[in-house]
């Protein structure tokens, strides 16, 4: 896939707004649709369409959709902090399918909200997944690193056993993950 971060304006009439497609392929394709850019101002560009022949680029739709609520925590949600995992907990969530427990927390950076969106990230700080966290960073602090039975005790009331569900969080690919670092 295209770098969209690569792509930027180069003159006033140039390709200012060719991000913005880009990005709405992108997106579209995700959802299982495939998307055509075309040059709009050249009547004749249509006329090939009705033959059949495709007169622009053509992104073709992804074989696996992402669900729509996945779809909107990738492009819907701006982060608003991240939290480092150690090398268990990006194993267990890039291949295992797995929830993010605290006890794989190393570091929690931004001040977010029960609910807000963060990047998780691996021991490089290169983001890896995306997921609306059940804790709020203060609480995140306090109970990085413990396990499940450990949080009540440590916070003082009975939270939740995962900080982000696996229902709550979607991986990213390498470009996603560039586009989020960025944005």
């Amino acid at each position: 896939m295209l770098n969209l971060l690569d792509v930027g304006s180069h003159t006033s009439v140039g390709t200012g707004g060719m991000v913005t497609k880009l990005q709405a392929a992108q997106k579209a394709s995700q959802q299982g649709i495939d998307t055509l850019i075309i040059n709009g101002q050249k009547p004749e560009v249509f006329d090939t369409l009705l033959q059949g022949k495709a007169a622009g680029t053509l992104f073709h739709r992804q074989q696996e959709r992402i669900s729509a609520k996945k779809h909107w925590l990738l492009h819907g949600l701006k982060a608003q902090g991240s939290i480092q995992l150690d090398a268990g907990a990006v194993k267990a969530l890039q291949y295992q399918g797995a929830s993010l427990l605290a006890t794989g927390i190393t570091t929690v950076r931004g001040q977010f909200e029960k609910g807000d969106a963060v990047l998780l990230c691996d021991q490089s700080g290169q983001p890896i997944a995306k997921g609306t966290s059940q804790f709020h960073a203060s609480e995140l602090h306090q109970i990085k690193g413990l396990h499940s039975q450990q949080i009540t005790a440590q916070l003082g009331y009975c939270g939740r056993e995962e900080v982000i569900h696996r229902d709550d969080m979607v991986l990213l690919s390498a470009a996603e993950a560039a586009a989020q670092s960025k944005g």
